[in-house]
Formats: structure tokens, sequence, C-alpha cells
């Protein structure tokens, strides 16, 4: 196992990484141990309809790699409400796959996007 990165130019749109990103994100791994996040949060209490971006590391708060975080999150966040254009085949909003489950107890309205495989080549 080897702790090299190698990058190769590429035609293919799909395999394209921006080196900006890629390098804030082994920046933070590095020194963290974890991936950076994004959170909308409450500011106060749960009535409370304002919300702050919450940035982990903060310092990301005021960056163009934290920005993109807050637009994919917020993107995901229309997505499970089914807004706009699903990028993957199959999937489902919040709302149809609690039909599909048939199920009757209150909304969960908060969900969590786990990537638990990938990679580039």
């Amino acid at each position: 196992r080897t702790r090299a990165v190698s990058l190769a130019p590429t035609r293919v749109k799909q395999a394209e990484v921006n080196l900006y990103y890629l390098a804030m994100s082994l920046k933070i791994l590095k020194e963290t141990r974890r991936e950076s996040q994004f959170s909308l949060d409450p500011k106060g209490t749960i009535s409370d309809e304002r919300q702050v971006k919450a940035f982990y590391p903060a310092y990301l708060a005021n960056t163009v790699f934290g920005e993109v975080l807050f637009q994919a999150d917020y993107t995901l966040k229309q997505l499970s409400f089914g807004e706009g254009t699903r990028p993957v085949k199959g999937m489902m909003s919040i709302f149809e796959l609690m039909e599909q489950s048939g199920s009757t107890e209150p909304l969960q309205s908060r969900q969590w996007f786990v990537i638990s495989n990938s990679g580039v080549r």
C-alpha cells in the first residue's frame, strides 16, 4: 500500500478532478484525520427559523471549498425533497420512500448522504 497520489491528464469529463478541491480534502484529512463537513444548523432553538452555516474545520467558512460544500448540501437537500432532475437512476425523494414503505410515522426531515465506495482512476 502506497501513500502516493498520481495525476494524469484526461479527456473524459467524468474522470476530471479539481486539484484545489483535492488538495483541500487531502490537507484536511492529514490535519484532522477526518473528512471536511458542512451542516446548516438552527441558530437558536428548534423553533427558531434562522440557520447558521457550520463548517468543520471552521476555517472552511470563507473559502471556495467551503462554498462548494454548502452548495452540494443544498442540492442534496433539494433532491431529497424531490426537486430537480435526479442524477442517479432510481433515486427517490423522502416522500416516495415513505409512500413505498407504507409508513405512517412522522417524517424525519434530516438525511445524510454518505459515499461508501468511491475512487478516481
